[in-house]
C-alpha cells in the first residue's frame, strides 16, 4: 500500500516534483529531549522510576512489562562475558532481544518501552516559549497566558513543539501551510502530532487513508489527515498505531439462529489502526506497533509504505536537515534507505546535521560516514554542514532557519527559560 496517485488528490503530486523548495527533516531522540523524554543511554534509569510509578497508578500490565525489561537487562549481563555489547543502551538491548527470536519477550519489551515513554511524558514538563499571534488568528485552547499578557506582545505561552511544528510544516503568518515538507522520524512519541493538532495543521502518515483504520479517539487526526499537509513518516512505528493482530472487528454471523449462543465472529483487518494517544491504546489492552532499531524488523510489512514514502521524499529533497539523530550502529537500515533516496536526487542542495553530540569524535564519524562530502553542483558528493546546536538553539535562531529557507514561520515565538 504505497502512496499512490489515485486517492485524496494524489499524495505524491501534493509533494510536487523534484527541484522544488522542499525540506526533509530527519529527527531522532534528541528532538524529543526538550520534553525531557529519556534518551537511549538513560532509558533504563528512567524505567526503574517508571515501574514504581506504574504500580502506584495500578497499571499492572505495563508495570510487569517494564519489570520484564529490567529483568532482561540483568539476564543479558551474560552476553557481555564473550561479546562487546552495551546492555545499558536500550537499542543494543533490543537488538539482543530481537536476536533471541522470542516473540513474547519482544512484545513485552515493546509495551515496556511505550509505558516508560508515557511515564516520562506524564511527569515531566517541556520547554515553553512566548508566542505572538496576529489578531486574526485563533489562539489554541492549550496555550497559557504569559507574564507579558498586559503588554500585547508575546502574550501567549506555548510548548516549544508548537513552534517546531509551525516551522517544519511551513505555516505562514496567514495560518496557511506554504510548503510541502516531510519529517522522517525514528521516534515513537506523539510530540509532533500533538503540536500539529493544537495548531490544526493538516498532516498525513504516508499511508493512503484507505490503508488505515481510525479509532474514534483519533477523530482529530482523521479530520486533519490531508495529502496537502505535512507528511510525518515514522519508520519505527508510533505509540498510537496498532497492528492487525491487535485490532478485532466484530461482525454478525448470518443467520445467527443456526449457531445458538454464537451470533458474532471476530475478524482481523490487514490495516494499521490509528488511535488518539497511547492512553487510548492501553485502555483497550492493546500493544502499539514499535519497531526496535535492530537488524530484525518486526511488523516490517506494516510499515513498509512508510519506508517507501521516505525514499521518495529523499529523492525530491532540496535540503535534508538531520536533528537529534546520531546514526547508531544498530540502525544500519537508515544508511541504505538514505543512499536509495539521494542517489537519484539531482536537486539536493545541502545536508544539515543539528546535534550537540557531533562534538564527540565517534558520533561525528558515524554521521559523516553516511555521506560522501563534496560540492553538490558537481554531481558528486554532498555539501554537509555540522551544527553542534541543541534543538532549541536551531529552531529559535532566525539566522539558522534562513539558511534552510524556513524563517517565515507564522508563529512569532521567543524562547522562554522554563517549562510548560
Amino acid at each position: 500500500m504505497v502512496v499512490g496517485r489515485d486517492e485524496n488528490d494524489t499524495m505524491t503530486q501534493a509533494r510536487g516534483g523534484s527541484g522544488a523548495d522542499r525540506n526533509v527533516y530527519v529527527v531522532g531522540a534528541g528532538f524529543s529531549a526538550d520534553a525531557r523524554l529519556p534518551m537511549m543511554l538513560d532509558f533504563l534509569r528512567v524505567a526503574r522510576d517508571a515501574a514504581v510509578w506504574l504500580r502506584q497508578a495500578r497499571r499492572r500490565r505495563e508495570a510487569r512489562a517494564v519489570e520484564q525489561l529490567l529483568t532482561f537487562r540483568q539476564e543479558a549481563t551474560r552476553a557481555t562475558f564473550r561479546s562487546r555489547i552495551d546492555i545499558d543502551n536500550i537499542e543494543d538491548l533490543f537488538s539482543l532481544a530481537s536476536a533471541t527470536g522470542d516473540r513474547r519477550l519482544e512484545r513485552e519489551l515493546t509495551l515496556g518501552i511505550a509505558a516508560v515513554l508515557d511515564y516520562a511524558a506524564s511527569v515531566e514538563d517541556r520547554h515553553c516559549c512566548f508566542v505572538h499571534l496576529p489578531p486574526t488568528r485563533r489562539i489554541p485552547a492549550q496555550w497559557g497566558r504569559s507574564p507579558f499578557a498586559g503588554s500585547g506582545r508575546y502574550s501567549n505561552l506555548a510548548s516549544v513543539y508548537d513552534h517546531y511544528a509551525a516551522v517544519i510544516s511551513g505555516l505562514g503568518a496567514d495560518g496557511a501551510v506554504h510548503h510541502r515538507d516531510t519529517v522522517i522520524s525514528f521516534n515513537y512519541d506523539l510530540l509532533l502530532e500533538e503540536a500539529l493538532g493544537c495548531l490544526k495543521i493538516p498532516f498525513n502518515y504516508g499511508f493512503r487513508p484507505s490503508a488505515l483504520n481510525f479509532d474514534d479517539s483519533a477523530s482529530y487526526i482523521r479530520r486533519q489527515y490531508r495529502s496537502t499537509g505535512l507528511t510525518v513518516l515514522k519508520l519505527h512505528g508510533s505509540l498510537n498505531w496498532v497492528g492487525p493482530i491487535e485490532t478485532p472487528m466484530f461482525a454478525p454471523i448470518p443467520p445467527a439462529k443456526e449457531l445458538p449462543g454464537l451470533d458474532q465472529v471476530t475478524l482481523y483487518t490487514d490495516k494499521v489502526t490509528v488511535y488518539g494517544s497511547f492512553g487510548d491504546v492501553r485502555n483497550k489492552d492493546l500493544t502499539p506497533i514499535l519497531v526496535p532499531p535492530t537488524w530484525r524488523k518486526s511488523f516490517g510489512s506494516l510499515v513498509s509504505p512508510v519506508w517507501d514514502a521516505s525514499i521518495q521524499a529523499l529523492r525530491e529533497a532540496a535540503r535534508i536537515v538531520v536533528i537529534g539523530y546520531s546514526a547508531p550502529a544498530t540502525d544500519q537500515h537508515f544508511q541504505y534507505l538514505l543512499a536509495a533516496g539521494i542517489m537519484d536526487n539531482a536537486s539536493l542542495e545541502s545536508v544539515w546535521i543539528v546535534n550537540p553530540s557531533v562534538r564527540d569524535p565517534d558520533v561525528r564519524t558515524r554521521v559523516t560516514s553516511l555521506f560522501h562530502q563534496g560540492r553538490c553542483g558537481s554531481g558528486v558528493g554532498t555539501k554537509l554542514t555540522l551544527l553542534p546546536l541543541r534543538t532549541t538553539e536551531f529552531f529559535f535562531s532566525r539566522t539558522q532557519l534562513r539558511k534552510i529557507n524556513r524563517h517565515d514561520s507564522g508563529l512569532d515565538a521567543k524562547l522562554r527559560l522554563g517549562r510548560f
